[in-house]
Protein backbone atom coordinates (compact mmCIF):
# COMPACT_ATOMS: atom_id res chain seq x y z
CA UNK A 1 0.00 0.00 0.00
CA UNK A 2 1.11 3.55 -0.71
CA UNK A 3 0.96 6.38 1.81
CA UNK A 4 -1.58 8.91 0.59
CA UNK A 5 -0.98 12.43 1.98
CA UNK A 6 -3.97 14.12 3.59
CA UNK A 7 -4.73 17.84 3.51
CA UNK A 8 -5.50 18.40 7.23
CA UNK A 9 -3.65 21.49 8.43
CA UNK A 10 -2.29 22.30 11.90
CA UNK A 11 -5.47 24.08 12.99
CA UNK A 12 -7.62 21.09 12.09
CA UNK A 13 -5.44 18.59 13.93
CA UNK A 14 -8.00 17.81 16.65
CA UNK A 15 -9.72 14.90 14.89
CA UNK A 16 -6.43 13.32 13.82
CA UNK A 17 -4.95 13.68 17.30
CA UNK A 18 -8.06 12.08 18.82
CA UNK A 19 -7.79 9.18 16.39
CA UNK A 20 -4.08 8.86 17.19
CA UNK A 21 -4.80 8.70 20.91
CA UNK A 22 -7.48 6.05 20.38
CA UNK A 23 -5.10 4.07 18.17
CA UNK A 24 -2.44 4.30 20.90
CA UNK A 25 -4.86 2.92 23.46
CA UNK A 26 -5.87 0.07 21.15
CA UNK A 27 -2.23 -0.78 20.45
CA UNK A 28 -1.34 -0.68 24.12
CA UNK A 29 -4.22 -2.98 25.04
CA UNK A 30 -3.09 -5.38 22.29
CA UNK A 31 0.46 -5.23 23.62
CA UNK A 32 -0.77 -6.34 27.04
CA UNK A 33 -3.45 -8.83 25.99
CA UNK A 34 -2.19 -10.16 22.66
CA UNK A 35 -5.19 -9.31 20.52
CA UNK A 36 -8.09 -6.86 21.00
CA UNK A 37 -10.94 -5.38 18.94
CA UNK A 38 -9.89 -2.30 16.99
CA UNK A 39 -12.51 -0.27 18.82
CA UNK A 40 -10.96 -1.10 22.20
CA UNK A 41 -9.11 2.20 22.47
CA UNK A 42 -12.18 4.38 22.11
CA UNK A 43 -14.99 2.54 23.88
CA UNK A 44 -14.17 3.95 27.32
CA UNK A 45 -14.27 7.52 26.03
CA UNK A 46 -17.59 6.98 24.32
CA UNK A 47 -19.21 5.35 27.33
CA UNK A 48 -17.76 7.63 29.98
CA UNK A 49 -17.74 11.00 28.28
CA UNK A 50 -20.14 11.18 25.39
CA UNK A 51 -23.35 9.24 25.94
CA UNK A 52 -23.73 8.13 29.54
CA UNK A 53 -26.39 5.65 28.54
CA UNK A 54 -26.30 4.09 32.01
CA UNK A 55 -27.69 7.26 33.66
CA UNK A 56 -31.40 6.95 34.54
CA UNK A 57 -33.81 8.95 32.34
CA UNK A 58 -31.00 9.71 29.90
CA UNK A 59 -32.03 10.08 26.27
CA UNK A 60 -29.19 7.92 24.96
CA UNK A 61 -29.30 4.16 24.73
CA UNK A 62 -26.65 1.58 24.07
CA UNK A 63 -27.57 1.65 20.39
CA UNK A 64 -26.44 5.28 20.36
CA UNK A 65 -23.09 4.28 21.81
CA UNK A 66 -22.71 1.62 19.13
CA UNK A 67 -23.44 4.27 16.52
CA UNK A 68 -20.86 6.55 18.11
CA UNK A 69 -18.30 3.76 18.02
CA UNK A 70 -19.03 3.20 14.35
CA UNK A 71 -18.60 6.94 13.72
CA UNK A 72 -15.23 7.05 15.54
CA UNK A 73 -13.91 3.77 14.21
CA UNK A 74 -13.31 5.18 10.71
CA UNK A 75 -10.61 7.69 11.77
CA UNK A 76 -9.07 5.11 14.12
CA UNK A 77 -8.79 2.49 11.38
CA UNK A 78 -7.37 5.13 9.04
CA UNK A 79 -4.74 5.95 11.65
CA UNK A 80 -3.81 2.29 12.10
CA UNK A 81 -3.54 1.96 8.32
CA UNK A 82 -1.31 5.03 8.19
CA UNK A 83 1.09 3.45 10.67
CA UNK A 84 1.02 0.11 8.82
CA UNK A 85 1.83 1.75 5.51
CA UNK A 86 4.67 3.93 6.76
CA UNK A 87 6.32 1.30 8.97
CA UNK A 88 5.69 -1.78 6.87
CA UNK A 89 7.30 -4.84 8.49
CA UNK A 90 8.60 -2.64 11.32
CA UNK A 91 5.04 -2.16 12.63
CA UNK A 92 4.80 -4.47 15.66
CA UNK A 93 1.06 -5.14 15.19
CA UNK A 94 -1.11 -6.69 12.52
CA UNK A 95 -4.80 -6.51 11.80
CA UNK A 96 -6.79 -9.71 11.98
CA UNK A 97 -10.26 -9.02 10.61
CA UNK A 98 -11.64 -6.35 12.98
CA UNK A 99 -8.98 -6.92 15.65
CA UNK A 100 -5.41 -5.80 16.27
CA UNK A 101 -2.79 -8.38 17.22
CA UNK A 102 0.55 -7.66 18.86
CA UNK A 103 3.50 -9.38 17.19
CA UNK A 104 6.34 -7.49 18.87
CA UNK A 105 9.56 -5.88 17.67
CA UNK A 106 13.22 -6.77 18.01
CA UNK A 107 14.24 -3.52 19.65
CA UNK A 108 11.10 -2.63 21.69
CA UNK A 109 11.55 1.00 20.64
CA UNK A 110 8.01 1.28 19.27
CA UNK A 111 6.58 -0.29 22.43
CA UNK A 112 8.66 1.98 24.65
CA UNK A 113 7.52 5.11 22.81
CA UNK A 114 3.91 3.92 22.81
CA UNK A 115 3.88 3.42 26.56
CA UNK A 116 5.54 6.81 27.17
CA UNK A 117 2.84 8.47 25.08
CA UNK A 118 0.21 7.24 27.53
CA UNK A 119 2.20 8.01 30.69
CA UNK A 120 1.48 11.20 32.65
CA UNK A 121 4.03 11.06 35.48
CA UNK A 122 7.65 11.91 34.71
CA UNK A 123 8.67 13.74 37.86
CA UNK A 124 9.02 11.09 40.60
CA UNK A 125 11.19 7.99 40.83
CA UNK A 126 11.34 5.69 38.91
CA UNK A 127 9.35 7.61 36.28
CA UNK A 128 12.01 10.33 36.05
CA UNK A 129 14.28 7.80 34.32
CA UNK A 130 11.87 7.52 31.40
CA UNK A 131 12.71 10.84 29.66
CA UNK A 132 16.42 10.19 30.19
CA UNK A 133 16.32 6.83 28.39
CA UNK A 134 14.14 8.32 25.68
CA UNK A 135 16.76 11.02 25.08
CA UNK A 136 19.41 8.33 24.63
CA UNK A 137 17.20 6.42 22.17
CA UNK A 138 16.41 9.60 20.23
CA UNK A 139 20.07 10.65 20.12
CA UNK A 140 21.08 7.18 18.92
CA UNK A 141 18.44 7.30 16.19
CA UNK A 142 19.69 10.71 15.07
CA UNK A 143 23.27 9.43 15.09
CA UNK A 144 22.25 6.48 12.92
CA UNK A 145 20.48 8.85 10.55
CA UNK A 146 23.68 10.86 10.06
CA UNK A 147 25.48 7.60 9.36
CA UNK A 148 28.97 6.21 9.80
CA UNK A 149 31.35 8.50 11.68
CA UNK A 150 28.62 10.27 13.66
CA UNK A 151 28.68 10.57 17.45
CA UNK A 152 26.50 12.09 20.17
CA UNK A 153 26.38 13.46 23.70
CA UNK A 154 23.26 13.42 25.83
CA UNK A 155 23.12 16.99 27.15
CA UNK A 156 19.70 16.99 28.80
CA UNK A 157 19.09 17.74 32.47
CA UNK A 158 19.55 16.10 34.92
CA UNK A 159 22.91 14.40 34.53
CA UNK A 160 22.95 10.64 34.07
CA UNK A 161 26.69 10.44 34.75
CA UNK A 162 28.92 13.32 35.88
CA UNK A 163 31.80 12.25 33.68
CA UNK A 164 29.66 11.80 30.56
CA UNK A 165 27.32 14.70 31.32
CA UNK A 166 28.83 17.30 33.73
CA UNK A 167 26.24 18.91 35.98
CA UNK A 168 27.45 22.49 35.38
CA UNK A 169 26.59 23.98 32.01
CA UNK A 170 30.02 25.50 31.39
CA UNK A 171 31.66 22.14 32.12
CA UNK A 172 29.22 20.47 29.75
CA UNK A 173 30.12 22.93 26.99
CA UNK A 174 33.81 22.36 27.68
CA UNK A 175 33.29 18.63 27.24
CA UNK A 176 31.37 19.14 23.99
CA UNK A 177 34.08 21.48 22.71
CA UNK A 178 36.80 19.00 23.60
CA UNK A 179 35.05 16.16 21.78
CA UNK A 180 34.26 18.22 18.68
CA UNK A 181 37.69 19.78 17.98
CA UNK A 182 36.85 23.18 19.42
CA UNK A 183 33.27 23.85 18.39
CA UNK A 184 30.97 25.31 21.07
CA UNK A 185 33.53 27.90 22.21
CA UNK A 186 32.77 29.12 25.75
CA UNK A 187 32.52 32.91 25.32
CA UNK A 188 29.63 34.30 27.40
CA UNK A 189 28.20 37.59 26.14
CA UNK A 190 26.43 38.47 29.40
CA UNK A 191 28.05 39.69 32.65
CA UNK A 192 28.37 36.77 35.04
CA UNK A 193 27.93 37.31 38.79
CA UNK A 194 30.33 35.57 41.15
CA UNK A 195 27.71 32.94 41.96
CA UNK A 196 26.38 32.73 38.43
CA UNK A 197 26.02 28.94 38.60
CA UNK A 198 22.98 29.47 40.82
CA UNK A 199 21.12 30.98 37.86
CA UNK A 200 23.04 29.18 35.12
CA UNK A 201 21.09 27.25 32.48
CA UNK A 202 20.61 23.53 32.86
CA UNK A 203 20.60 22.57 29.19
CA UNK A 204 19.09 25.56 27.28
CA UNK A 205 16.56 23.20 25.73
CA UNK A 206 19.21 21.00 24.09
CA UNK A 207 18.75 17.37 25.16
CA UNK A 208 21.28 15.84 22.78
CA UNK A 209 24.01 16.92 20.40
CA UNK A 210 24.88 14.78 17.39
CA UNK A 211 27.70 15.50 14.98
CA UNK A 212 29.55 13.89 12.11
CA UNK A 213 33.29 14.38 11.91
CA UNK A 214 35.70 14.24 8.99
CA UNK A 215 38.43 12.84 11.29
CA UNK A 216 40.77 15.62 10.13
CA UNK A 217 40.99 17.39 13.54
CA UNK A 218 39.53 20.58 12.03
CA UNK A 219 36.42 22.56 12.80
CA UNK A 220 33.44 22.89 10.52
CA UNK A 221 31.25 19.80 10.92
CA UNK A 222 27.57 19.03 10.66
CA UNK A 223 25.70 19.25 13.97
CA UNK A 224 22.19 18.32 15.03
CA UNK A 225 20.94 19.87 18.28
CA UNK A 226 17.91 17.98 19.56
CA UNK A 227 15.06 18.76 21.93
CA UNK A 228 12.92 15.93 23.36
CA UNK A 229 9.35 16.21 24.61
CA UNK A 230 7.72 13.20 26.27
CA UNK A 231 4.48 14.57 27.71
CA UNK A 232 1.19 15.71 26.22
CA UNK A 233 2.50 19.28 26.07
CA UNK A 234 5.00 18.45 23.33
CA UNK A 235 3.30 20.91 21.00
CA UNK A 236 4.55 23.81 23.15
CA UNK A 237 8.19 22.75 22.78
CA UNK A 238 8.55 22.77 19.02
CA UNK A 239 10.61 25.99 19.17
CA UNK A 240 12.44 25.30 22.44
CA UNK A 241 15.94 25.42 20.96
CA UNK A 242 16.82 29.10 20.63
CA UNK A 243 20.06 30.14 18.95
CA UNK A 244 20.06 33.58 20.63
CA UNK A 245 19.91 31.97 24.08
CA UNK A 246 22.74 29.62 23.23
CA UNK A 247 24.88 32.50 21.97
CA UNK A 248 24.80 34.03 25.43
CA UNK A 249 27.21 31.27 26.42
CA UNK A 250 28.99 29.86 23.36
CA UNK A 251 30.30 31.79 20.36
CA UNK A 252 30.35 30.52 17.75
CA UNK A 253 28.06 27.66 18.57
CA UNK A 254 29.16 25.76 15.47
CA UNK A 255 31.17 26.97 12.51
CA UNK A 256 28.65 25.48 10.08
CA UNK A 257 25.05 26.40 10.92
CA UNK A 258 23.59 23.63 13.05
CA UNK A 259 20.38 21.75 12.29
CA UNK A 260 17.64 21.75 14.90
CA UNK A 261 16.08 18.42 15.83
CA UNK A 262 12.94 17.42 17.69
CA UNK A 263 12.02 14.03 19.13
CA UNK A 264 8.72 12.84 20.59
CA UNK A 265 7.49 9.35 21.55
CA UNK A 266 4.10 10.15 20.00
CA UNK A 267 3.17 9.43 16.41
CA UNK A 268 2.50 12.79 14.78
CA UNK A 269 -0.36 12.09 12.35
CA UNK A 270 -1.15 14.00 9.22
CA UNK A 271 1.03 14.89 6.23
CA UNK A 272 0.75 18.68 6.52
CA UNK A 273 0.77 18.59 10.33
CA UNK A 274 4.07 16.73 10.35
CA UNK A 275 5.46 19.17 7.80
CA UNK A 276 4.37 22.10 9.97
CA UNK A 277 6.13 20.63 13.02
CA UNK A 278 9.27 20.01 10.94
CA UNK A 279 9.28 23.58 9.66
CA UNK A 280 9.15 25.01 13.18
CA UNK A 281 11.05 22.41 15.21
CA UNK A 282 13.58 21.14 12.69
CA UNK A 283 14.37 17.56 11.75
CA UNK A 284 11.61 15.67 13.53
CA UNK A 285 11.83 12.17 14.96
CA UNK A 286 8.42 10.91 16.06
CA UNK A 287 7.64 7.33 17.08
CA UNK A 288 7.56 6.23 13.44
CA UNK A 289 10.98 7.59 12.55
CA UNK A 290 12.55 6.43 15.80
CA UNK A 291 11.23 2.94 15.12
CA UNK A 292 12.49 2.96 11.53
CA UNK A 293 15.98 3.98 12.62
CA UNK A 294 15.97 1.39 15.41
CA UNK A 295 14.82 -1.44 13.15
CA UNK A 296 17.36 -0.54 10.47
CA UNK A 297 20.04 -0.76 13.15
CA UNK A 298 18.39 -3.51 15.17
CA UNK A 299 21.52 -5.23 16.49
CA UNK A 300 22.90 -1.96 17.83
CA UNK A 301 19.65 -0.98 19.56
CA UNK A 302 19.17 -4.49 20.95
CA UNK A 303 22.67 -4.49 22.39
CA UNK A 304 22.58 -0.99 23.88
CA UNK A 305 18.94 -0.38 24.81
CA UNK A 306 16.66 -3.41 24.77
CA UNK A 307 17.60 -4.60 28.27
CA UNK A 308 17.21 -1.08 29.65
CA UNK A 309 13.84 -0.73 27.95
CA UNK A 310 12.68 -4.09 29.31
CA UNK A 311 13.70 -3.01 32.81
CA UNK A 312 11.97 0.35 32.60
CA UNK A 313 8.99 -0.54 30.41
CA UNK A 314 6.64 -1.62 33.25
CA UNK A 315 7.14 1.81 34.84
CA UNK A 316 5.99 3.51 31.65
CA UNK A 317 2.58 1.84 31.94
CA UNK A 318 -0.21 4.24 32.87
CA UNK A 319 -1.49 3.67 36.42
CA UNK A 320 -4.61 1.77 35.39
CA UNK A 321 -2.53 -0.84 33.54
CA UNK A 322 -0.12 -1.60 36.38
CA UNK A 323 -0.76 -4.63 38.58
Amino acid sequence: MKYIPDDVNWFGRGELFTAARNADQTEFAAMLEGIVPLERGMRDDVVADEHHADIPDHDYGWQDEDAALDFLSGPLIAEIERREIILGESYPFRRVNSSLQYVGSDTLVYEFCLAISLQRNFSKKPYNKIPMLFEFVAAEAARCYLGEGADFIRSGWPSHNRAERPTLFNDLMALVSDRTNGEFCWRPTVPLPKKWHVDAPKDEGVDFIVWKTFDDQRQGQIFLLGQCACGDGWETKVEEINEKRLRRWVNPITYVDFVKGFAVPHHIPGFSIFSDVSERAGLTFDRIRLTLMAQRNAELFKEKYREKIEELLPHTFPEQYRS
